[in-house]
C-alpha cells in the first residue's frame, strides 16, 4: 500500500468519514483495510492499476463504487453490495459483462471504454437510468428490453449496423449512437419522449423515420453523407442541429424549425447563406469551410450572437444587416465555445441553459482570403476598426482599388529585373548584367483590362543569399510571386537554392499563387521538370519561358500575369471616398519624397474632413497594414513612431547598404559599428537628415542591438561563424535538445540574439556569431550554448544548457524560439523539438537516443497509462515521460497532465473549448452524446479547477502563476501548498485591464518571495487566506480592484 493511500484510510477511519478517496494512489489490490470500513457509502479507486475486485462484501451501505481507469478483466465480488446506485468500469480491460444480476438498485452502469462484445446479464437492473457503453466493440443492440425505466442510452462508437431493440425503452430521453455503421435510421418511432439523438459519424445517406420524435431538441448528424436537409418538419421543438461534415448543398427544410439557436453546417458545399427567414431564435449559426460566396437579403440574421463564415469564399461582409454588424465583433480567429461554471450539474442534464454554455459572440472570418470589405488587413486591426470601416462608407460613400503586389524573386543575374523593365519601362533598354539589383527596387506597371485600370507594383528583390533576411519583412500574403529562372543558370528541380526561394514564398506568402518563368539565353537551352516542382509546391501554378532580350514569348507572359492578376484578393479592395482622396495625396507625395513627418499627413487628413486624431490613428495604421507606407505608431518611445516612409524602397535600400559597408563585412570591426559609423552607412543627402531613424529601423527589422555598456552596435548576421569550441562541455552532461525543420529560413537565430541580447555571455555580451549564440545567466550559473546547423539533410537548432536549473533556461528559450516561429508562420511547416532520453545507457551516451518533444507531451496528455512511458531503442530499458519532461521543462509537464483532463471533454464539432469557472469538466462531450461517465463523475465529485479563459488579462496571471505548484512542492508540505494555491487563485476572479495585470504580477512576485523567505506555518497561511476571503467578500468590483493589492500584501505582512 502506498503512503498516499495509507494516510487517506487512516484519516477515514478516525473519522469515520462516509466518503474515501482512493483514487491516483498508485495501488495494485484493494487494502484489506477497506473490508472493515462498514460505514462507507462511497468509495473511489479511480486510475489506480487494480487487476481483481476483492474484499468488499462487508460494504453493504455502500452506495457508490468508482473503479474506472483500471486495469480490471473481470467483474466479480461485487454480489453482497445490493444498495449499490452507482457503479463505474469504464476504461478497463472488460471483455464480458458479469457478476451484476444481484445489484437491483443500480440506477447508473459505465462500462465505456473496454471491449465488451455483447450486451448481456442486465435483464435484473430493471431500476436503470444511465446505462453507458460507448468504446467497446458492439455489434448487435440486444438484451435491453426490460430496462423500462432508462433515461439515457450510450451506445456511441461501437461497431453496429442497424438500430433494434429499442422498442420497449419509451422513457429514454438521450441516445447515443455516434461513430458506428448505422446506414439508415429506423427503429425509433416509438421513443417520443426522446429530447437527444446522436447519430454523428455514420453512413447515413438520408434523414429518415423521426417525424414522431416531436420532443427532440438536440439532433446530431454530422460526419454522414447526407446530401439533403429533410424529414424535420415535425420536430418544431428543435433548438441544436448539427450537420457539419456532410454533402449538403442548400439550406433548406428549416422553415418549421421555429425553437432553433443552435444550427452547424460546416465542411459541406454550401454556396449561399439562405433559408433562415423564420429562424427568428437563431443565435449560433456556422457555415465555415463552404464555398460560400454570398449572403442572401432574405436571410435575415439580425438576432445571431455568433456568426462563423471563416474559410468561405465571401467577399462583402456589407451584405449583413447593419444591426449585426454593430452589434457584434468582426474577429479574424477561430471560433470557440465558453463553458461557464456549472455547480450542480446532473449527469443527463443535455439542455443546458445558454448561461452554461455558448459561444464566444462575433462574426468569425479567419481565412476569408477573398474579402474585401473590409479587407483582412483591416480586420486585424480589431473589431472597433471594423465598426469606423462601415460608419465611414455609410457617411462618405465608397470606391474600389485595383492595386496589386508582384514579387520578383530568384538569383542574382536571372532576370527579375529585365522582366520589371519589359512590363513597366518598355520603351528604356535592358540593364546591363554587371547592374545587379542590391537590396529591392520598385516599379509600376499599368494596363487595361475589362474597363478597368490596375496598378502592379513590381518588386524586384536582389537575388543575393545576405539579403534574405530583410526580405522577409517585405514578402506578404494576397499577393503574386514570381520565381525566375536563367536558362544560363545550372539550377534543376532539384536545386537546393531553388527550392528553398519556394520554400519562402509558400511559408511568407501563404498561399499566394506563384507562376516560374525561364528567361532564356540565345544559346543555351535547360529543361525544368515543372511536374515534380508542382507536385512539392502545389501553390506554383505555371511555368513559362520568354527570352527578354529578343522579347520572343513576352506577349504570352503578359497575357497569363493579366490573368492572375485580375484574380488576386486585394483587387477590389473597397475604400471610404474620404480615404481614397488622402491615399490620392500620399500617393503623388511618394514620386518625390521617400518619407514625410507625421504632421503632414494630420493636415492632409484634415484637409480631406478626417479631424480627428484617433480616425486619423486608424487610417495610418490601416495604409501600413495594407502596404501603402511604413508607419511604426506603436513605438512611442522611438523617433519612428513621428515619421511615415513613404518610400519602401527608401527603407529597404538603407537597410541593405549596412550589409555592403566595408567595415561591416571584413577586417577587426567585422559585425560591429559605433554611432559615428552611421554616416559612412547613409552619407547621402536623402537619408542623412534620418541617421537615427534609421538607426531604430535596423532595430525594428531586428537587424542589429546595443552591446551592453558601450557605444557599439552589433549585426549578427554579419559577424563570422561560431567557433568549435564547446561552451557547454559533454563531460558537464548538458541538458541537450534541439529544434528541426524541414525548412528554416534565413536568421533564426540572429533574431533570436537580437531579442535576447540582454542574457548574451562574455564581459560585453559580445558572445554571438552569424550562425549561433551563448546565453548566460550568471546570477543562477546557467549557460546556454545555441548553434545553427544549415546542411541539405539536416537544418536544425542544436541547444546545450548547464547549470542546476537547466530546464528553467530551456523553458526560456523554447518560448522565445516558439515566438520566432509562430512569427515565420512555421507552424504551417513541420518543426519538431528533439529531447535525449535520460535511460541509464543515453545519459552516459554523447550520442542518446531522441524523442519528439511535442509527441512525448501528447502520449502523456492520453487517457491511456501505457502511453505515459516508451522503451528505448538504444537501451530497452523503459523510461517514464514524466522523469523525461521533468529534465527539460517543468511547466510543459504541468500543461500535459493538465491537458489529460481537458482531453476528456472531447470536441463539439470541431471547435476549440475555453473554460470559466471550477466546476465545467466534460460538458462538450454531453452536449454531442458522447456521454462519458469519468467526466461527469469528476464533475460531480472532484470538482476540478480547469482555468482556460480566452482573455489576454487572465492568460498573464495564469503565465506568472504557472510554475507556483512546482516550487511550493520543493518548500512546503500538501497542505501549505494547497492554502497558499488558494489564495492566489482568488485572483482569477477578477477583470482586470493590462496595466492592472502587470501592476499585480510584480506585487505577486513579491509575495511569493516573501513566503519563501520567511517558511511561514500554516496556522497563518490560513490566517492569510481568511483576510484576503474577508476583502473578496465585496460585491463592488471596482473596489475589489482597488483593494486587490492590499489583500495580496496582507499574505508577506501576516507571515
Amino acid at each position: 500500500m502506498t503512503v498516499k493511500a495509507k494516510k487517506r484510510i487512516q484519516e477515514a477511519m478516525e473519522k469515520k468519514a462516509t466518503s474515501l478517496d482512493l483514487s491516483r494512489c498508485g495501488l495494485k489490490e484493494i487494502p484489506k483495510e477497506i473490508g472493515e470500513m462498514t460505514w462507507l457509502t462511497e468509495l473511489d479507486f479511480y486510475r489506480n492499476q487494480l487487476q481483481k475486485i476483492e474484499g468488499l462484501e462487508m460494504l453493504t451501505a455502500l452506495q457508490a463504487l468508482f473503479l474506472h481507469n483500471n486495469q480490471l478483466k473481470k467483474i466479480e465480488g461485487l454480489e453482497m453490495l445490493t444498495a449499490l446506485q452507482t457503479l463505474t468500469l469504464s476504461r478497463n480491460q472488460l471483455q464480458k459483462i458479469e457478476g451484476l444480476e444481484m445489484l437491483t438498485a443500480l440506477q447508473a452502469l459505465y462500462l465505456g471504454g473496454n471491449q465488451l462484445q455483447k450486451i448481456e446479464s442486465l435483464e435484473r437492473l430493471t431500476a436503470l437510468q444511465n446505462l453507458y457503453l460507448h468504446d467497446n466493440q458492439l455489434q448487435k443492440i440486444e438484451g435491453l428490453e426490460r430496462l423500462t425505466a432508462l433515461h439515457t442510452l450510450s451506445l456511441s462508437n461501437n461497431q453496429l449496423q442497424k438500430i433494434e431493440g429499442l422498442e420497449m425503452l419509451t422513457a429514454l430521453q438521450t441516445l447515443g449512437l455516434s461513430g458506428n455503421q448505422l446506414q439508415k435510421i429506423e427503429g425509433l418511432e416509438k421513443l417520443t419522449a426522446l429530447q437527444a439523438l446522436f447519430l454523428g459519424d455514420n453512413q447515413l445517406l438520408k434523414i429518415e423515420n423521426l417525424e414522431m420524435l416531436t420532443a427532440l431538441q438536440t439532433l446530431g448528424l454530422s460526419g454522414n453523407q447526407l446530401q439533403k436537409i429533410e424529414g424535420l418538419g415535425t420536430l418544431t421543438a428543435l433548438q441544436r442541429l448539427y450537420f457539419s461534415g456532410n454533402q449538403l448543398q442548400k439550406i433548406e427544410g428549416l422553415k418549421a424549425l421555429i425553437n432553433l439557436r443552435y444550427l452547424l453546417l460546416q465542411e459541406n458545399q454550401i454556396q449561399e447563406i439562405e433559408g433562415l427567414e423564420t429562424l427568428q431564435q437563431l443565435t449560433v449559426l456556422r457555415v465555415s469551410e463552404n464555398p460560400i460566396r454570398c449572403i442572401s437579403k432574405e436571410s435575415k440574421v439580425n438576432r445571431l450572437s455568433v456568426l462563423d463564415i471563416s474559410k468561405t469564399n465571401i467577399a462583402d461582409l456589407s451584405l449583413l444587416s447593419e444591426t449585426l454588424i454593430k452589434r457584434l465583433n468582426v474577429i479574424w480567429g477561430n471560433c470557440v465555445i465558453i463553458i461557464d461554471d456549472i455547480k450542480d450539474l446532473d449527469i443527463v442534464d443535455l439542455n443546458m441553459a445558454s448561461s452554461d454554455i455558448y459561444y464566444e459572440n462575433g462574426i468569425y472570418v479567419k481565412d476569408c482570403h477573398h474579402l474585401k470589405q473590409p479587407a483582412p488587413e483591416w480586420i486585424l486591426l480589431g473589431p472597433e476598426m471594423v465598426r469606423e470601416y462601415f460608419k465611414a462608407i455609410k457617411e462618405q460613400g465608397q470606391e474600389e482599388i485595383n492595386e496589386v503586389k508582384v514579387l520578383l524573386i530568384g538569383d542574382g543575374g536571372a532576370g527579375k529585373t529585365s522582366l520589371a523593365y519589359r512590363l513597366a519601362k518598355p520603351k528604356k533598354e535592358l540593364p546591363k548584367e554587371e547592374q545587379r539589383t542590391r537590396g529591392v527596387d520598385i516599379y509600376d506597371w499599368k494596363f487595361q483590362k475589362d474597363g478597368k485600370q490596375y496598378i502592379v507594383h513590381l518588386w524586384d528583390f536582389g537575388g543575393q543569399v545576405m539579403y534574405d533576411m530583410v526580405h522577409q519583412y517585405f514578402y506578404s500574403q494576397r499577393s503574386l510571386y514570381i520565381l525566375m529562372d536563367s536558362s544560363r543558370s545550372g539550377a534543376n528541380e532539384h536545386d537546393s537554392r531553388l527550392n528553398q526561394l519556394l520554400q519562402s514564398a509558400e511559408l511568407f506568402g501563404r498561399n499566394s499563387p506563384m507562376l516560374m518563368i525561364q528567361n532564356e539565353h540565345t544559346g543555351h537551352q535547360k529543361k525544368m521538370d515543372f511536374n515534380v516542382l508542382n507536385k512539392n509546391y502545389p501553390f506554383l501554378k505555371e511555368y513559362k519561358a520568354v527570352n527578354l532580350k529578343t522579347k520572343e514569348g513576352l506577349s504570352e507572359i503578359k497575357s497569363m500575369l493579366k490573368r492572375y492578376i485580375v484574380k488576386i484578393p486585394t483587387v477590389g479592395i473597397v475604400m471610404p471616398k474620404k480615404w481614397m482622396r488622402v491615399r490620392e495625396e500620399i500617393q503623388k507625395l511618394q514620386k518625390n519624397k521617400s518619407v514625410m513627418p507625421l504632421s503632414d499627413f494630420r493636415k492632409i487628413c484634415k484637409t480631406h474632413g478626417i479631424k480627428d486624431v484617433k480616425g486619423q490613428n486608424i487610417l495610418s495604421r490601416y495604409f501600413h497594414q495594407l502596404g501603402v507606407y511604413l508607419h511604426f505608431q506603436d513605438k512611442k518611445e522611438s523617433a519612428l513612431s513621428k515619421l511615415i516612409i513613404l518610400n519602401r524602397e527608401w527603407a529597404t535600400k538603407a537597410s541593405y547598404k549596412v550589409f555592403d559597408a566595408d567595415i561591416i563585412k571584413s577586417g577587426k570591426t567585422k559585425g560591429t559599428f559605433v554611432l559615428d559609423d552611421l554616416e559612412h552607412f547613409w552619407p547621402e543627402e536623402e537619408f542623412s537628415d534620418y541617421r537615427p531613424e534609421l538607426l531604430d529601423l535596423l532595430k525594428e527589422f531586428e537587424i542589429c542591438f546595443a552591446l551592453k555598456n558601450t557605444q557599439k552596435y552589433l549585426v549578427p548576421r554579419m559577424m563570422d561563424k561560431m567557433p568549435e569550441e564547446e561552451y557547454c562541455k559533454k563531460e558537464e552532461r548538458p541538458l541537450c535538445f534541439y529544434y528541426e525543420y524541414t525548412f528554416m529560413p534565413e536568421g533564426l537565430v540572429n533574431r533570436l540574439s537580437v531579442r535576447m541580447h540582454d542574457m548574451i555571455g562574455g564581459k560585453r555580451g559580445d558572445m554571438v556569431w552569424n550562425d549561433g549564440v551563448v546565453f548566460q545567466d550568471k546570477k543562477n550559473d546557467l549557460t546556454a550554448e545555441l548553434r545553427e546547423i544549415r546542411q541539405p539533410d539536416k537544418c536544425r537548432i542544436e541547444i546545450k544548457i548547464k547549470g542546476k536549473d537547466a530546464y528553467w533556461m530551456s523553458e526560456t528559450l523554447i518560448r522565445k524560439i516558439d515566438k520566432i516561429n509562430e512569427d515565420f508562420n512555421l507552424q504551417r511547416l513541420k518543426v519538431t523539438i528533439n529531447i535525449p532520453c535520460i535511460c541509464s545507457v543515453c545519459n552516459k551516451s554523447n550520442e542518446p537516443y531522441f524523442l519528439d518533444f511535442k509527441e512525448v507531451k501528447e502520449d502523456l496528455q492520453k487517457e491511456d497509462i501505457k502511453f505515459h512511458s516508451f522503451l528505448c531503442k538504444k537501451s530497452r530499458e523503459k523510461i517514464d515521460f514524466h522523469e523525461l519532461l521533468k529534465t527539460i521543462s517543468r511547466k510543459a509537464l504541468k500543461e500535459a497532465i493538465e491537458k489529460q483532463k481537458q482531453n476528456k471533454m472531447g470536441r463539439l464539432g470541431g471547435n476549440e473549448i475555453l473554460f470559466r469557472g471550477d466546476k465545467s469538466i466534460g460538458l462538450a462531450e454531453k452536449l454531442m452524446g458522447q456521454n462519458n461517465d469519468e467526466i461527469i463523475e469528476e464533475v460531480k465529485k472532484n470538482r476540478k479547477t480547469i482555468k482556460k479563459e480566452n482573455n489576454k488579462t487572465r492568460a498573464l496571471i495564469d503565465e506568472k502563476l504557472a510554475d507556483i505548484p512546482d516550487i511550493f512542492r520543493k518548500e512546503l508540505n500538501e497542505t501549505s501548498e494547497r492554502i497558499l494555491l488558494n489564495i492566489y487563485g482568488e485572483m482569477s476572479n477578477l477583470e482586470l485591464n493590462i496595466k492592472e495585470v502587470n501592476d499585480l504580477i510584480k506585487t505577486v512576485d513579491k509575495g511569493v518571495n516573501e513566503v519563501f523567505r520567511k517558511q511561514p506555518s500554516e496556522e497563518s497561511l490560513l490566517r492569510a487566506f481568511q483576510e484576503m476571503a474577508k476583502i473578496n467578500k465585496t460585491d463592488n468590483k471596482l473596489e475589489l480592484k482597488e483593494k486587490l493589492k492590499v489583500s495580496l500584501w496582507i499574505i508577506p505582512t501576516i507571515l
